[in-house]
């Protein structure tokens, strides 16, 4: 009868405990870095402080940074901005973002056409990268700082 007893007990506390960690199942956890830059155009002879990067914030804004200057023989461009926009993730695992156009500031050296409200962006999202649909990669400062011969 105690072996009984036992058994069953142990039974309800195995079902009760199983139930209890289904109830406390964790939720997928994103790897998005926020308040840490994700740089493009990984090459020495960029100035970091002319790649273009996104940041991103823990209350789902973010700042898409962007310049470029070409200086060719049939014409001459200077765009700088920032885009400022609001992002969600649209999958489960939490790995895919849009984000969408909130508003536009112009750089001190814009000269050409900022982006207009219909600006929006899908991103595959990690802790490290982030690439955009047209496969463009971003890589985040901390990643660079721990890889420092990469893109030299």
């Amino acid at each position: 009868m105690k072996k009984i007893i036992a058994c069953l007990g142990a039974t309800i506390l195995s079902a009760t405990l199983a139930i209890a960690f289904a109830g406390c199942s964790s939720a997928p956890v994103s790897a998005l870095a926020t308040e840490k830059k994700y740089y493009a155009d990984i090459t020495a002879d960029v100035d970091i402080d002319d790649r273009a990067y996104y940041l991103f914030h823990a209350d789902g804004t973010g700042e898409f940074y962007y310049y470029c200057y070409y200086n060719g023989s049939s014409y001459q461009t200077l765009n700088e901005y920032t885009v400022y926009f609001d992002y969600t993730f649209i999958d489960k695992d939490m790995e895919t973002i849009v984000c969408v156009f909130d508003r536009v500031e112009a750089g001190e050296r814009n000269k050409d056409e900022l982006p207009e409200s219909d600006w929006a962006r899908i991103l595959m999202v990690s802790e490290d990268v982030i690439m955009n649909t047209s496969g463009s990669v971003y890589y985040n400062e901390d990643f660079l700082t721990e890889h420092p011969n990469f893109g030299a």
